[in-house]
Parts: structure tokens; C-alpha cells; sequence
């Protein structure tokens, strides 16, 4: 009787990508492998939609949708390339917009629970073709590594159990050509994790709360906002107490977590005479938000009232006041990791938790929004342009 080790555990796993347009199969070599891997999740739903009649209580039919297929990453930030990232590597330019048609194929294997490590041939391999990003989040706080949230959205899985008369269900069904077809290329043997084709600079490791940048070169100057334009340099809103008028964190304002995140909504576009959708396009506008907590002994200190604070236009009768101003958000991690959300960034809400008689620290969440303006950058993004955009970095993380 085979071996049964009463689950998978981490060891035995591992996760990849691949680029759809340029693969021609599901073969992984492994430069896909993703490094730092926590978790991987799916779901799969298949949209099943009723139909009844005249005459009886029974089903009609009960029709088949299509496959609806998530799949979610989180791995830690630890000077390989982000998940996002290798899942654009046709992209034209590190912009939102230029990484989001981007289609992947990615690959779980799983190794003999008898392994300690996820080497030799698989027992099982999940390929997922035509897989798209449709959000992405990334956290950075006092406990703990940062890390990268990535979830895709697909319409096709295959898992291969070494043989296709293994496959569970579906022994004596006549199956198409295509899954054949598909099976016959699904290979993702295991590979030595620290030698998966990115080799990341041996003094950089898994970043944690000391390794967010703040140091910053005035010498860049500022931008629109009067926010130093330092593409290195973690820069957020002064509505923040404690934050400088140009960004920087000069006082050491307590910190506890930063969290930016970006969903896509994707929606699928259907035509007539085709099962697949024709594409899967994003839904504008995009939103984009950033919460950061702070452990506060003054409180938050945002002031708001119904005729605004801040004298903006106009004159007269006409003059007009806001309470609210256009705030520079950048993210800048010593493992290579830059996140822009550009100029237009305001306060969404600001929050008071904690301080009770439980005896905690009153707790102060900032939270901004922006739309559309999401720049992710790498210093060792695999996109064959990435070298060139980093170099000129400040083209695009910077205004």
C-alpha cells in the first residue's frame, strides 16, 4: 500500500511562472520558480446555471459555465523578483496599465510526502493557463517579513498524476484532444531553491521592519506637491502627524504598518460562438489605497470642517476652501522593491482604535486614495526592459 502522510505540508511544494504569449506548453524549467513562497490558495467554481420546464419539479438541465479559476500567492520580499512582476515580463513599460494584459501560466507541484524537500519528479503538477492578475497587495509592518499578496484569475487548470489513466474520475471517459494534448507537456520537476535562475545578491535577504528606506538625496528636489522626488526614498502625506511638508520622515513618526493594494475588477467580454471569453479586461476606474497605522501619543491632529480649512480659489463670495490637498506616495525597500502611486493622492478616512481600559496604545489608521497611477518596480525585474527602467528609475517614480 502506498505511503500516506495525512496532508502536504510546505516542503514538499513548489509554485511558477511562466510567460503564456512566448511558452508554447506547460513545461516549467526552473528560472520560473517563484522564491519565498508562503502560501498558495485557489477556488474553482464552474458556474452552473439551472434551467427548468413546464410539467415537472425536476431539472430541466443544469448547464455548465465556464471554469472560474483564483488562484492566490503571498510570499515575502527577499530581493528576487515580486510575483506581480513575473507575471508582466512581456510587459512594455512598468506602469499599471502596461503590466495588466499580461497572461501567465502558472504551476504547482506537489513531491512524495516522504521528501523534506521538493526535489525529483512530482507525484502531482497543477498547470493554469491563460491566468491574469487581478489584484495586487503589498504589506510592510514592525512584526514580521513584508510580504506580496498576487491573485490571478483563469478559465483553464490540469493536474497530471504522472499518468493520465491515474487520473481520479476520469478513468473510461473518452477525453479531448486538447487536455491530452495539454498533459502531455505539464512538466515541473523539482529545483534547488536557491538556484532557481534569479540569483538574488547574496547581501540581500528577507526584508523586515529596518529595511524600509527613509534616507533620502534632497538633491532630487521636489515635486508638485513639494514632496522629495528621491526615486530611493520612502515618501508619504504629511497629513500624517509628524511627516514633513516634503514627506520625508525625519522624527521617526512610530510606525507600525503600511499596506497598498490594487484590485483590477476584472470583467470577462463574451461574444457569440465562443465558449472563452474574448478577453478579460479591466474595469476603470482603477482604485488604489494606502493605510498606514501609527502607534500615537498626540493623536491624528486632522482637523475638518464644513467650509474647509485650506484657502484654495477664487475671490469674493466665490472664494472657495477645501480641507483636503494632493498628497506623494512612495514605497522604497532595501531588498529592491519600489512602489509610486504618484501625485493624487488624498485622505479617504483617519481612525482612533485602542487606548481603552485594556491598557493598549491608541492606535491611528491613514487612509489615502488615488486611481489609476500604480508603479511597481524591481532591481531585479526579469523583463527584458527591466535594467533599462531601473536605471532610469526616476521616469517613472517621480513627477
Amino acid at each position: 500500500m502506498a505511503t500516506t502522510c495525512g496532508g502536504i505540508k510546505w516542503p514538499t511544494q513548489q509554485f511558477g511562472i511562466k510567460n503564456a504569449v512566448s511558452a508554447a506548453n506547460y513545461e516549467f524549467t526552473c528560472a520560473h520558480v517563484v522564491s519565498g513562497v508562503q502560501a498558495v490558495g485557489m477556488n474553482a467554481n464552474f458556474d452552473l446555471q439551472p434551467v427548468f420546464q413546464f410539467t415537472q419539479s425536476e431539472i430541466y438541465e443544469l448547464n455548465e459555465g465556464l471554469p472560474q479559476i483564483e488562484m492566490t500567492v503571498n510570499r515575502v520580499l527577499d530581493g528576487n523578483c515580486p510575483t506581480y512582476l513575473m507575471a508582466s515580463v512581456d510587459a512594455p513599460n512598468p506602469t499599471l496599465f502596461g503590466r495588466t494584459p499580461s497572461k501567465s501560466i502558472l504551476g504547482l507541484s506537489i513531491f512524495p510526502c516522504t521528501q523534506d524537500s521538493a526535489e525529483g519528479t512530482a507525484t502531482s503538477t497543477l498547470g493554469v493557463s491563460g491566468a491574469q492578475v487581478s489584484s495586487i497587495g503589498y504589506n510592510f509592518g514592525v512584526d514580521g517579513p513584508f510580504t506580496e499578496d498576487v491573485t490571478f484569475v483563469a478559465n483553464n487548470m490540469i493536474w497530471d498524476q504522472t499518468s493520465v489513466s491515474g487520473h481520479k474520475g476520469y478513468v473510461g471517459q473518452n477525453l479531448s484532444t486538447k487536455f491530452l494534448a495539454d498533459i502531455a507537456t505539464l512538466k515541473f520537476s523539482g529545483c534547488n531553491p536557491n538556484n532557481n535562475g534569479v540569483p538574488r545578491d547574496a547581501n540581500v535577504g528577507v526584508a523586515f521592519r529596518e529595511d524600509l528606506k527613509f534616507t533620502f538625496d534632497s538633491s532630487y528636489g521636489v515635486d508638485s506637491n513639494g514632496a522629495i522626488k528621491d526615486p530611493d526614498s520612502t515618501i508619504l502625506p504629511a497629513d500624517i502627524y509628524g511627516i514633513t511638508s516634503s514627506g520625508t520622515n525625519t522624527s521617526n513618526v512610530p510606525l507600525q504598518s503600511i499596506s497598498v493594494s490594487v484590485d483590477l475588477n476584472r470583467e470577462d467580454i463574451n461574444i457569440l460562438g465562443k465558449r472563452g471569453p474574448q478577453n478579460r479586461t479591466i474595469t476603470l476606474p482603477i482604485q488604489v489605497n494606502t493605510n498606514v497605522d501609527v502607534t500615537s501619543d498626540t493623536d491624528h491632529l486632522v482637523s475638518a470642517i464644513e467650509d474647509g480649512i485650506i484657502r484654495t480659489t477664487g475671490s469674493g463670495t466665490c472664494l472657495t476652501s477645501r480641507n483636503l490637498i494632493n498628497r506623494t506616495i512612495r514605497i522604497a525597500s532595501c531588498e529592491g522593491l519600489r512602489i509610486y502611486t504618484g501625485l493624487r493622492n488624498k485622505l479617504l478616512s483617519v481612525s482612533r482604535s485602542g487606548g481603552d481600559t485594556g491598557g493598549g496604545n491608541v492606535t491611528i489608521t491613514y487612509s489615502f486614495q488615488t486611481y489609476n497611477t500604480f508603479v511597481v518596480m524591481h532591481e531585479r525585474d526579469i523583463n527584458p526592459s527591466g535594467a533599462a527602467w531601473w536605471s532610469s528609475r526616476s521616469t517613472y517614480l517621480a513627477e
